[in-house]
């Protein structure tokens, strides 16, 4: 027998071929590791040092996170409120510039998000200012970025948006002033 004959049988069942030499191979991926159990050290030791090997503990079983429910306000641990008023959305093109608006009717709020409902589908990532009509007040401008839009039906579209601070940019706060004359900015 040959050594194509030697291969083939180890492929095929046979003996199992010897361990690599050299040391194990640490995963740097796998869970309870850190940089200092491979002497990278943290912001105590000092440079060349190795630091210390955390205490063995057994891993316990890995599971996934419950998903939130929709609906939930998991944002920055406050909760979703129902919040029934109309709105003017005006999505924010790649150069910072307002778009078109159309009107919307806000269904939550919480003190990161707003839910609206829409006619128009709102991309995920997209940049919109929005403008909240409250009852004998001036309108209250706000941006944000679209996380999920979802049909509903009957034409309409479940929109999440993260809230974020309105940018300091001056053509933003010219059409908000321009668009319902003096608007509350937050």
């Amino acid at each position: 027998m040959g050594s194509a004959a030697t291969a083939n049988k180890s492929v095929m069942g046979g003996e199992a071929p010897p361990p690599p030499a050299g040391p194990p191979v640490v995963d740097p991926t796998a869970p309870g590791l850190t940089p200092e159990c491979f002497g990278i050290g943290g912001s105590d030791t000092k440079p060349g040092a190795r630091a210390a090997r955390p205490a063995e503990t057994p891993a316990a079983p890995a599971r996934p996170a419950a998903a939130p429910e929709r609906g939930s306000g998991t944002d920055m641990g406050s909760v979703r409120r129902p919040f029934n008023t109309e709105l003017d959305i005006c999505p924010i093109d790649d150069r910072g510039r307002p778009g078109p608006t159309w009107s919307a009717k806000a269904r939550e709020l919480s003190r990161g998000e707003l839910v609206f409902f829409s006619r128009r589908m709102c991309y995920p990532g997209a940049h919109k200012i929005v403008l909240i009509h409250l009852i004998d007040s001036t309108p209250v401008a706000v941006y944000g970025v679209i996380d999920t839009s979802e049909y509903e039906g009957d034409g309409l579209y479940r929109v999440e948006m993260s809230l974020r601070p309105m940018p300091p940019d001056r053509r933003l706060h010219e059409w908000i002033e321009a668009r319902r004359g003096r608007v509350h900015v937050s």
